[in-house]
């Protein structure tokens, strides 16, 4: 699926499905804002499980935020959600 511009704030913000190549961003991301994170394994196993929902904000193609989903039936659940924390000069 390809990526959507969710820019206002930020121009050029985009939100895509999650890839296996964003797992080390992903995770520092988690390291960084969270006391105790979810290790790679962890958003590993969520990629690879069909009823999770795994997204990605993206600023110049780097992983800036993420979503975690559980999908059942109708009812989907918030996981896990983090986005890095900017400084503003």
């Amino acid at each position: 699926m390809p990526a959507s511009d969710v820019g206002g704030a930020l121009p050029g913000l985009q939100c895509r499905e999650m890839e296996p190549e964003d797992l080390d961003a992903v995770t520092t991301i988690e390291q960084a804002a969270q006391v105790t994170p979810w290790g790679m394994t962890h958003f590993r196993d969520c990629l690879q499980t069909e009823y999770y929902r795994c997204q990605v904000a993206v600023l110049a193609d780097q992983p800036v935020a993420f979503l975690i989903l559980s999908q059942i039936l109708d009812e989907m659940h918030v996981l896990n959600i983090e986005h890095v924390h900017f400084i503003k000069n």
